[in-house]
């Protein structure tokens, strides 16, 4: 059966997250996975993205089926509604041209 789930976890050591996933929620590394993150690049550095997608890519169980990862990152479009709408200033995305 297929389940999601959307789980709260402390970033600041994502190397981490796959661990937590295991022992507090079930996680099993060699059922075919989709990982969604989420307008979360925008805030952490180039290297914290490395460092995450490091610690998804090593989830995957050998032999298993490759797992599939998503990013949303807010977009010009977003940046200036919310600048717009509700006076925010936009996110700076220096490392955004590295992925």
């Amino acid at each position: 059966p297929r389940t999601c789930a959307q789980v709260g976890f402390d970033l600041r050591a994502p190397e981490g997250l796959v661990e937590e996933l295991r022992s507090r929620h079930g996680f099993e590394p060699s059922v075919r996975t989709a990982w969604l993150c989420e307008g979360l690049m925008e805030y952490h550095p180039q290297g914290f993205a490395e460092r995450l997608f490091r610690a998804l890519r090593a989830a995957r169980a050998p032999g298993a089926a490759p797992h599939e990862l998503f990013v949303a990152v807010l977009g010009d479009q977003w940046h200036e509604f919310l600048r717009a709408e509700h006076g925010q200033r936009p996110v700076r995305m220096a490392w955004q041209t590295c992925l």
